[in-house]
């Protein structure tokens, strides 16, 4: 179930599938044939669970947005398939989710997490070890510091 876009019967476009277990399933799209981009899986219709980023059919990056969503930092962290990239993870409505760089498959640098609405919620800087967490007008309330 679902549908798939094609140009001179190649995959080319967007493409969304229903699963098997109610209210499951995957948009994304593909460019000549091979996944690309950011490919979102959903449960009851609405909630984003897990984002998938591919580059030439191979997954580059993977993160799970609902399950992270009232941490500073990713849970469940991210898997990486390269040695250095940057990450920028939606939410369900497109925004960005989670922005951060790694090297060498470790964060670097300022992190941020934002509500849908596009404010920042979280900011982790990982040169100083430091959390801000801010409130849903973007006014800083709260500042700890990083643990593994």
């Amino acid at each position: 179930q679902g549908f798939e876009t094609y140009s001179n019967d190649t995959l080319d476009g967007l493409a969304e599938s229903w699963m098997n277990y109610p209210g499951q399933r995957i948009r994304g799209s593909y460019e000549h044939g091979s996944k690309t981009g950011c490919w979102m899986h959903f449960e009851n219709e609405s909630n984003l669970v897990l984002v998938v980023s591919y580059e030439n059919n191979t997954a580059i990056r993977t993160g799970f947005p609902l399950a992270d969503y009232n941490y500073p930092k990713p849970v469940k962290g991210f898997s990486i398939e390269s040695d250095s990239v940057l990450i920028e993870c939606p939410h369900a409505n497109g925004d960005i989710w989670y922005r951060g760089l790694f090297r060498r498959k470790k964060p670097v640098g300022l992190h941020r997490t934002y509500y849908p609405n596009g404010i920042i919620k979280f900011e982790c800087d990982y040169s100083t070890w430091v959390i801000n967490q801010f409130d849903t007008n973007g006014n800083l309330f709260d500042t700890n510091r990083i643990t593994n």
